[in-house]
């Protein structure tokens, strides 16, 4: 269920598969105004990197190597901050989540852990259940499958044989300017 954005998150909504690079989509948000008051492109970039973010959790279910079933939530930013991510590009090696994720279940053994992040603060909620708050503008992030998942917020189911399940959660943030 994906719920429409605001109208200055409309940008948002362009897909990311006609850019080759970060680059080139941080160019496409650059106006003639911009290049010609700023007169540098890498400042006008990073300019616009700065105004805007979008911030995604991944959950995965899938088998860990001893078969066992586990699921979790992972800061999709976190993650690619602290490991390489190309054995995961390349698919030489699968994305599973970590009991240092944000949210971490073996449904064999029963280990549940849960832990905030530096963009998400975990809530555990006795009615609605799992819930993440985005730190930086505080609104809440909801995984129920059949909730809304909040302002900002789009969930997206991607089909696919290499897992069991995979769900995104996208969430757009906006700086103040």
């Amino acid at each position: 269920m994906a719920t429409e954005l605001p109208q200055d998150y409309q940008y948002a909504s362009e897909s990311l598969d006609q850019f080759a690079t970060y680059e080139d989509y941080l160019d496409s948000q650059l106006s003639e105004t911009d290049l010609f008051y700023l007169e540098d492109e890498e400042l006008a970039r990073s300019l616009w990197s700065w105004v805007i973010e979008e911030v995604c959790i991944i959950f995965i279910r899938d088998k860990n190597a001893k078969g066992q079933e586990i699921s979790g939530y992972i800061d999709y930013a976190l993650r690619l901050k602290n490991e390489p991510f190309e054995p995961y590009f390349e698919r030489k090696k699968k994305l599973l989540p970590k009991s240092s994720d944000l949210s971490y279940y073996n449904w064999e053994t029963q280990t549940s852990t849960s832990n905030s992040t530096p963009n998400f603060q975990v809530i555990a909620d006795s009615e609605t259940g799992l819930l993440f708050k985005n730190k930086r503008d505080r609104k809440v992030v909801n995984v129920d499958p059949k909730a809304n998942p909040g302002d900002n917020s789009t969930r997206t189911e991607i089909k696919t044989k290499e897992y069991l399940q995979v769900v995104l959660y996208d969430h757009m943030t906006r700086r103040k300017t």
